[in-house]
């Protein structure tokens, strides 16, 4: 009977050690209070001054957070609403788009604008080409009343325009340019396909049509082992195409109205952030096989986010649920 009693006590034991939740891989370490009210946009992080700068689209302005005290120090005004950004370690510059037709390249230490170039309307999604110290920003298209959308190529380092390319379809993803590479990728939602472009000639050499999924709108990179990500909201999917080839290699179920998707290459994770108030990670196995580790609730409205490989953390950005009120910030570190 004791030994009955033995293995029973073991054999609970062992269940319930099988049974017990598993680290989750992202762990809430700070919540930073955003003084304006509405929605916000995408973000950036200057890692030199551990400064953010965030996208208060409802309110038309930048907001500066200072990382170290969470505060905010500044609220950057202008014409039009500022829309998505990136931070160049080079030149120590921001260079953000907004909904006037503009792109901007901010002093992140003065916080003066130190060049503004005028595109058409609607400038949004903005990418770095660090190879060649230029930024492409999407503008144009169906929101200008055209058929077609335009990529400008700007260039950091001389703030010179270098010119703009026109590619067919009236409304344009996200990008990501491969920053040891030959290539660039960018979401044409409206031809629901990706689009191909060469860095150095800077025109689109090759489109891959997405036949599994549509209204593909946010993207990451994994350029190592030449894997990009794909945010699709209809139906709501992790896409992933193998570079070399443009083939779909796996596709799983996701949150839902995914505004940004990041790749962590210390961990091999991927993390989408949905307006559904979820983040999902996956996790990749090998380059062609990943599963959903964790869906971590954060807030209705929070879909886009940033992470910063060099902080180990995700920023997610929580939109207010009403107009009126004010959003936060929730910062979560990478747990192994």
């Amino acid at each position: 009977m004791a030994s009955l009693r033995l293995c029973t006590a073991l054999f609970v034991t062992a269940s319930c050690a099988a049974q017990a939740p598993q680290t989750a891989p992202l762990k809430l370490v700070q919540t930073i209070p955003m003084k304006v009210p509405g929605r916000l946009d995408h973000m950036t992080v200057d890692r030199l001054n551990d400064r953010a700068f965030i996208a208060a689209f409802a309110n038309g302005t930048v907001e500066v957070v200072d990382l170290k005290t969470a505060q905010t120090i500044a609220s950057i005004a202008g014409s039009g609403k500022p829309a998505d950004f990136v931070y160049y370690k080079k030149c120590d510059c921001v260079a953000y788009s907004t909904s006037s037709g503009a792109l901007r390249i901010l002093d992140p230490n003065t916080l003066v604008v130190d060049a503004e170039f005028a595109v058409s309307g609607n400038a949004d999604a903005v990418g770095l080409d660090p190879q060649n110290a230029t930024v492409y920003v999407a503008h144009g298209g169906a929101a200008s009343h055209e058929e077609f959308s335009r990529i400008s190529f700007i260039d950091l380092m001389t703030h010179k325009n270098l010119g703009e390319i026109q590619v067919e379809g009236g409304r344009l993803g996200q990008m990501v340019l491969e920053h040891h590479g030959p290539r660039g990728y960018v979401n044409n939602t409206s031809m629901n396909q990706v689009m191909v472009i060469d860095l150095s000639e800077r025109r689109v050499v090759d489109r891959w049509k997405l036949s599994a999924a549509a209204e593909n709108f946010s993207m990451a990179l994994d350029e190592k082992d030449h894997r990009l990500f794909i945010g699709s909201r209809k139906p709501n999917t992790l896409v992933v195409i193998d570079t070399q080839t443009g083939a779909t290699v796996a596709h799983l179920p996701s949150a839902s109205d995914v505004d940004d998707i990041s790749y962590d290459a210390t961990l091999r994770r991927i993390y989408m952030s949905g307006g559904d108030g979820f983040v999902d990670v996956f996790q990749q196995k090998e380059p062609d096989s990943y599963s959903r580790i964790a869906r971590i609730a954060t807030s209705a409205g929070a879909g886009t986010s940033k992470w910063v490989p060099e902080q180990g953390r995700l920023y997610v950005e929580a939109s207010p649920e009403k107009q009126s009120g004010t959003g936060r910030i929730l910062v979560y570190e990478a747990i192994e």
